[in-house]
């Protein structure tokens, strides 16, 4: 979605994804209108040239990640100076409370059971970090935060399903950073 929004407002686009089914999906999407490839973020990203970005998106990727640090540094390289770095990620907070683990301070492995592919359930796997390790990373890699949303919940929500509105808009579910590199 955000690749064809961005293609449809004139941006050039380079979409990534590690998974080959997510790489047809997208490429079926944008029927040769940005360029996509399958790559694995916690490895370098070679075959793209350095400063020759203006802006890196990353939306609910990081979450499944587990060094920030490397792949911070890679999305520094490939970013202009004043180039811009915006990604969201589960909050920290919410993840805490939802994975129900015993030390918020770690960064851990954890997971959940989706059931949106029919009859078939997938385990999910993701990595759960404290708000120190989703901007302290950025900072070390030389990026300046810019802005930090919360997102809160929809009226449309509210509408379609009372009773999880109620529940989620009391607590904050994603986090979206926007940081510059100097």
């Amino acid at each position: 979605m955000y690749s064809e929004w961005l293609v449809e407002h004139g941006a050039r686009v380079t979409g990534i994804d590690a998974s080959a089914k997510m790489i047809e999906l997208a490429k079926q999407r944008l029927q040769g209108r940005a360029e996509i490839h399958e790559a694995d973020l916690s490895r370098p990203l070679e075959f793209l040239e350095d400063g020759s970005f203006d802006l890196v998106v990353s939306p609910l990727v990081l979450d499944y990640v587990p060094d920030w640090r490397t792949v911070f540094a890679e999305f520094k390289r490939v970013l202009r100076p004043g180039g811009s770095f915006v990604f969201s990620v589960g909050h920290p907070v919410f993840e805490f409370l939802y994975f129900k683990t015993e030390n918020y301070f770690l960064t851990e492995r954890v997971g959940v059971e989706w059931n949106g592919f029919g009859d078939t359930r997938v385990f999910m796997p993701s990595i759960r970090r404290p708000l120190e390790e989703v901007l302290n990373p950025l900072i070390e890699n030389g990026f300046r935060i810019d802005r930090i949303l919360e997102p809160k919940v929809t009226k449309e929500l509210a509408e379609s399903d009372p009773e999880h509105f109620e529940k989620l808009s009391k607590r904050p579910c994603f986090l979206c950073v926007r940081s510059i590199k100097d």
